[in-house]
C-alpha cells in the first residue's frame, strides 16, 4: 500500500477484505488508522462481495496451474508461475477494458521484452565458475521476470537454485519436455529454500499473534476473527462448512 502511494498519484482511501486473519488483526488496523484508511470487511458467504478479487484470483490461480503444468516443472516452484501469471494478468486487457491495470496506475505502456514462456530452456552465464577450462554457462527453466531487476529468474536443477541473472541465451528450438524425475524431485526444505516466501511467512507470524489473543466476547462483534473464534462461536459448524467448501474448491 505505501508503495502504490509513493510511486502513484492514486490515494488509497478505503480497503475491502474478507474476514481472513491475515486482515483482522491489531497490527493491520493499526497501520490503516495511522494511515486514514477505512477497513471494511465482507459478509461471511457473501463472495460477491468482494468479486472484483474473487474472479481475479481465480483467474491468476487457473493461469498458474495450466502454465506449471504445460512447463512440466516440480510442483514445488508453484509461487514462482503464480508471480509470473500475476506478472502476465497486470499487463492484459480484460473485458472491455481499452487498457491493461498496468497502464491505468504507472500511465504509461508496460514493455514485455523480459516476457518469456514459462519453463522455456536456457544458459545463464556463470559469474562463479569461471575457471579456464569451467563451462561459462549454465542450464536452467525459465521462472519468471526477476522483481525490481532487469533480468529473469532460472532454476537450475543440478544446483537445486533459483538464480537471477540478465544475462541469457534462451533456446528457442528446443521445445519443453518433462524432466528426469531424478533432477525434478524436490524436498519442502529445498523448495524453502529457493522461494522468498518472505511475505508468506510474515502473514503465518500474524496469524500465530492473532490466535494467540484471547477471544473477544463484545456482544456488539459477531464475526469470528480468526479460526479459534470461529470454532468456539455458536455457528461453528457453519465455518467448518465453509472452511470445507474453500478448501475444495481450491484443491
Amino acid at each position: 500500500m505505501i508503495k502504490s502511494v509513493n510511486c502513484t498519484s492514486f490515494k488509497i482511501e478505503r480497503l475491502q477484505t474478507d474476514n481472513g486473519a491475515e486482515f483482522k488483526n491489531t497490527f493491520l488496523s493499526t497501520f490503516l488508522e495511522g494511515c486514514g484508511n477505512i477497513h471494511e470487511t465482507s459478509i461471511p458467504y457473501e463472495h460477491h462481495q468482494n468479486g472484483n478479487i474473487e474472479w481475479m484470483d481465480c483467474s491468476i490461480s487457473e493461469i498458474s496451474q495450466t502454465m506449471l503444468i504445460a512447463s512440466c516443472l516440480p510442483k514445488e516452484l508453484w509461487p514462482y508461475a503464480f508471480c509470473h501469471a500475476a506478472w502476465i494478468f497486470n499487463r492484459t486487457m480484460h473485458g472491455n477494458d481499452t487498457i491493461a491495470p498496468y497502464e491505468v496506475i504507472a500511465k504509461n505502456k508496460p514493455s514485455l521484452l523480459l516476457l518469456c514462456v514459462f519453463g522455456s530452456k536456457g544458459y545463464l552465464y556463470d559469474h562463479l565458475f569461471q575457471k579456464d577450462l569451467s563451462e561459462k554457462a549454465i542450464f536452467g527453466y525459465h521462472l519468471g521476470e526477476a522483481p525490481h531487476s532487469k533480468g529473469w529468474l532460472f532454476w537450475i536443477p543440478d544446483r537445486k537454485k533459483v538464480l537471477k541473472g540478465a544475462s541469457v541465451k534462451f533456446d528457442k528450438n528446443c521445445f519443453i519436455q518433462r524432466i528426469p524425475a531424478s533432477t525434478s524431485s524436490l524436498s519442502l526444505i529445498q523448495a524453502s529454500s529457493i522461494f522468498d516466501g518472505s511475505m508468506i511467512l510474515a502473514i503465518e507470524k500474524q496469524d500465530k499473534l492473532v490466535s494467540s489473543v484471547n477471544v473477544s466476547h463484545d456482544p456488539i462483534h459477531v464475526t469470528p476473527i480468526n479460526y479459534r473464534e470461529a470454532l468456539a462461536s455458536a455457528e461453528a459448524n457453519e465455518w467448518n462448512i465453509a472452511i470445507e467448501e474453500e478448501l475444495t474448491s481450491i484443491n
